[in-house]
């Protein structure tokens, strides 16, 4: 081979390795829940892990308003534009139709609608974020993850059983299903054990903000539910609602009375807000139940990406994988009191060594406030 033919091979070699390793090695998807970024819950921590991705693994959003931490890893995510199975469906062809190779749902809504995406498009990996499916086989591309609510939420009643002052607690919960019963159940459970006052009659306020996946996203029926009742003397409302428990927030605020947020540390993110309305209403969210759907997301690309694959089908994530708790800050450590922390934190222990058994639904509930 002449010199000349020599550098041609060269070079040909050459843009064969420049191909490969100029575009993205991989691709990684989400669906968010109905309402998309800006939730404050769910949906921001689920974006929140799509950061931490991209800081990790030299990353880049497809949308160019997003951050760029290299150009690697290419990451997508859309929103359903209704609160449909058929779009929410949609929107996961979509990402397996453009060669994603691992896609996250986020909630459970996306149960019934993930298998079929799965089927027609078996080289992609659908993960299913705060989910249940049954009898998925080791050999199919889904993996679920679910989490421990019920636990997590036992610490969060029992703050608000001993910081309540009207010696009521409420409990808003956002589309009426098992699963966010779930909390309802650990909630109530812990506020009774932290303060056995909350049995009696009419102590414990609950309500629910609808039947369909709206109720997640209707901030006024939640603060309209919220100041009824704080009204009727809840010294603390606990939310489980999305993007809806930003009512509660406003009603709280309103009411001078403590709020309890869910999934992410929303006293926290209210306290970085630029509205100053939002911001004050930072001051009286007591703590929030973690759930660390964030942690979640980074731990399963980091296998996926590492390894080439998940090894599990189903996690379920709780105090041992510190994916569920509750939220202290610098807002709200003093309000708390080293005194409560450590308190929870004892009952933390006893509930992981299974000296405490948290109720998970309502028959279950009715047989903790039986003992």
């Amino acid at each position: 081979m002449s010199r000349r033919d020599s550098l041609l091979f060269f070079l040909f070699l050459a843009g064969l390795v420049f191909a490969q390793t100029s575009g993205p090695t991989q691709k990684i998807g989400l669906a968010f829940a109905s309402g998309g970024r800006g939730d404050r819950c769910d949906n921001d921590l689920a974006y929140e892990g799509l950061i931490e991705i991209a800081k990790n693994f030299n990353g880049y959003f497809t949308t160019s308003a997003d951050p760029r931490h290299g150009g690697e890893l290419e990451i997508k995510y859309l929103t359903p534009s209704q609160d449909t199975p058929q779009e929410r469906l949609r929107v996961l062809r979509q990402l397996g139709q453009e060669g994603y190779r691992l896609v996250f749902a986020v909630g459970f809504l996306f149960s019934d609608v993930l298998p079929v995406a799965a089927q027609e498009y078996p080289n992609t990996h659908f993960v299913l974020i705060d989910g249940y499916l049954a009898g998925v086989q080791p050999q199919d591309n889904i993996t679920v993850v679910d989490f421990r609510v019920h636990e997590g939420s036992f610490l969060a009643g029992m703050i608000a059983g001993l910081k309540t002052e009207g010696n009521k607690v409420g409990f808003i919960g956002g589309m009426n299903t098992e699963r966010i019963q779930r909390y309802e159940s650990g909630f109530r459970a812990g506020a009774v054990y932290a303060n056995p006052m909350l049995k009696r009659p009419g102590q414990f306020l609950v309500e629910y903000i609808g039947d369909d996946p709206r109720a997640f996203n209707n901030p006024n029926r939640a603060y309209r539910i919220a100041q009824r009742m704080y009204r009727a003397g809840a010294g603390v409302v606990f939310h489980v609602a999305g993007a809806s428990g930003m009512g509660v927030f406003r009603a709280a605020k309103e009411s001078q009375r403590w709020a309890i947020g869910s999934g992410s540390d929303q006293g926290a993110v209210l306290a970085f807000d630029r509205n100053p309305q939002i911001l004050e209403q930072a001051r009286w969210v007591l703590t929030s139940m973690l759930k660390r759907i964030d942690r979640s997301i980074f731990l399963m690309t980091r296998d996926f990406l590492l390894k080439g694959r998940i090894a599990d089908r189903y996690h379920i994530l709780g105090f041992n994988a510190d994916s569920v708790g509750f939220a202290v800050n610098q807002l709200n450590k003093d309000l708390l009191g080293q005194a409560l922390i450590q308190q929870i934190i004892n009952t933390r222990i006893r509930i992981m060594d299974q000296e405490i058994i948290v109720p998970a639904n309502y028959r279950e509930l009715e047989q903790f406030l039986r003992n």
